[in-house]
């Protein structure tokens, strides 16, 4: 087992009790994670495999794993609801989203759907969010960081989308979709790649836009 296999300083750490009780803890050295169940040191967790087993001062066992993306998602810091991992899947499938993909954000929230649609898209793909708030923009970029680090396939712009410029919202060529959770996708597909068949387009409610 090698070195990348092991909890570092910096890493993301999921430590679920016996209870199935979850806390999604930043490791620092130095750093102390206290619960009703004991508490236990950061340095205790760095340098363990993922899937160890750790005990508090209480002498409680915790299981620490790296989260999934459907795990981060659950246990992250929100400031606005979040699409659950069930409905992310969906909105991937049924909105078409590939690597590669120039997609148009409607609202970031607690920027769960961003994440997702970030690493759908790669790194030769780009998301366009627009937020309203100021409060939600701060805490999903917060969050993205937090999983992702620095990206650079993200614009975020701070105003309503209907004041976006004309040709970033719907480019020309290109299908919006409006689903049912009120969000809109732009998406094009890389030159030379496989073109969807037309019967399988994406029908959804317009919620009163065309």
């Amino acid at each position: 087992m090698g070195i990348a296999d092991r909890f570092q300083d910096g890493d993301q750490a999921l430590l679920i009790d016996q209870r199935g009780k979850r806390h999604l803890l930043l490791l620092r050295k130095g750093e102390t994670f206290h619960s009703d169940r004991g508490w236990i040191t950061h340095d205790t967790i760095i340098g363990q495999p993922d899937g160890s087993w750790v005990r508090t001062s209480k002498n409680t066992r915790y299981l620490a794993l790296r989260p999934t993306l459907s795990e981060y998602v659950l246990d992250m810091p929100r400031g606005a609801q979040v699409i659950y991992p069930k409905d992310l899947a969906m909105v991937m499938f049924w909105a078409d989203i590939f690597p590669g993909a120039r997609v148009l954000e409607a609202g970031m929230g607690s920027g769960a759907l961003t994440l997702a649609l970030l690493r759908a898209v790669g790194p030769e793909g780009r998301v366009v969010s627009y937020e309203q708030r100021e409060d939600f923009c701060r805490r999903a970029l917060a969050n993205i960081q937090l999983r992702m680090g620095e990206v650079t396939t993200l614009t975020v712009r701070l105003r309503p989308v209907e004041e976006g410029p004309q040709a970033e919202a719907r480019p020309a060529g290109l299908p919006r979709v409006t689903l049912p959770t009120g969000r809109s996708f732009a998406s094009r597909r890389p030159r030379g790649a496989r073109r969807a068949c037309p019967r399988a387009r994406l029908r959804a409610r317009s919620h009163g836009r065309p």
